[in-house]
């Protein structure tokens, strides 16, 4: 957490925009998602690949793995503060398990 933090404040203001951009697509992604069709559709594989280039923006360089990719969405839906940030970021209720979903079966 502490190098993430270190890489996170050392971003140059270019970095900084396009970590923000991809928040901000994330969300838009996720609130427009349609759960009906599953997670084997272009639209989740976008927002997988999104989700994986905004942890690499501000993960330290070699942290990444598939495994850490699940463990934090499993960490979206366990813990209520992600779990409300993006149900109330995309206004449904079952975002954080959506994403969840796509993370398990891209990562």
């Amino acid at each position: 957490m502490d190098l993430s933090n270190e890489k996170f404040n050392s971003l140059s203001a270019d970095e900084l925009s396009h970590f923000k951009k991809l928040s901000a697509e994330i969300l838009t992604e996720l609130k427009n998602f349609d759960n009906t069709a599953g997670v084997k559709q272009d639209a989740a594989k976008h927002l997988f690949d999104l989700h994986k280039e905004y942890l690499l923006t501000i993960w330290p360089k070699g942290q990444y793995s598939a495994v850490a990719h699940k463990n934090l969405a499993q960490m979206y839906v366990c813990d209520l503060r992600f779990s409300k940030y993006y149900e109330e970021a995309t206004g449904n209720p079952d975002a954080a398990r959506i994403l969840k979903a796509i993370i398990d079966y891209y990562a």
